[in-house]
């Protein structure tokens, strides 16, 4: 963190912003060292999973790593780093919300596209292809709490 803004969020402290809503998905205009935030009319939330970070809002389906979980359970993901309730102010973790809770629903276990990998050494005779296909997770966004 830079130092010049150290002082503003301490370890274990939380953080409120406040923005006026001009428009639904639009940025606002906001200092540069404050966080930049999306503007949403319902609640929105920004979760840490497997080292990914992600902005959910309620009924949203995205992918992640695989997780061990069966189709049709739900993970309860409490590393909440911002939550917005209102779409008017966003209570800032530091580094997570207390007491927020986010829940998705497994819709599915799959397969990413494949992933080829060339390498080559120029004038070398070295040449190498390989690829992966990444395990997936298709969770839907149930319930977001504060």
């Amino acid at each position: 963190m830079n130092p010049r803004f150290a002082s503003k969020i301490g370890e274990g402290e939380e953080r409120t912003v406040s923005f006026s809503l001009t428009s639904v998905r639009a940025l606002p205009i906001v200092p540069a060292h404050d966080f930049m935030l999306f503007l949403y009319a319902d609640m929105f939330a920004v979760i840490e999973i497997a080292g990914h970070q992600y902005q959910v809002e309620k009924g949203r389906t995205f992918m992640i790593d695989q997780q061990n979980a069966e189709v049709g359970s739900s993970i309860d993901v409490d590393q909440v780093l911002l939550l917005s309730t209102d779409g008017k102010d966003a209570k800032v973790g530091a580094p997570y919300v207390a007491g927020a809770k986010v829940t998705l629903k497994v819709l599915e276990n799959l397969r990413g596209e494949k992933v080829r990998v060339f390498k080559m050494k120029a004038k070398k005779r070295y040449r190498r292809t390989f690829g992966h296909r990444s395990y997936l997770t298709k969770v839907e966004v149930t319930n977001i709490s504060a």
